[in-house]
């Protein structure tokens, strides 16, 4: 089994222990490594962190998902305090 099979079935289990915890920041950064942005950006929904939403921000942009970086971007103006 190859070094990136072995990490894509961790992050599969990661998945499903901060789902089952509810641990929504945590599930959206794993989901960033699965590539599953649109999860992604639900469970930054349900974090509501600035930090995290930054974070799936970013990925989304890298990956080209314009559309989901739109709508964290939007989450990110949201809370003006966090803006450098």
């Amino acid at each position: 089994m190859s070094v990136i099979a072995c990490m894509m079935k961790l992050y599969m289990r990661l998945q499903r222990l901060f789902l089952l915890f509810s641990n929504w920041g945590k599930l959206a950064s794993t989901l960033v490594k699965l590539q599953q942005f649109q999860g992604a950006v639900d469970a930054a929904r349900k974090a509501n962190s600035a930090k995290t939403w930054k974070e799936v921000c970013f990925a989304c942009v890298d990956a080209e998902e314009f559309r989901l970086a739109q709508i964290c971007g939007l989450n990110i103006i949201v809370q003006v305090d966090d803006l450098q």
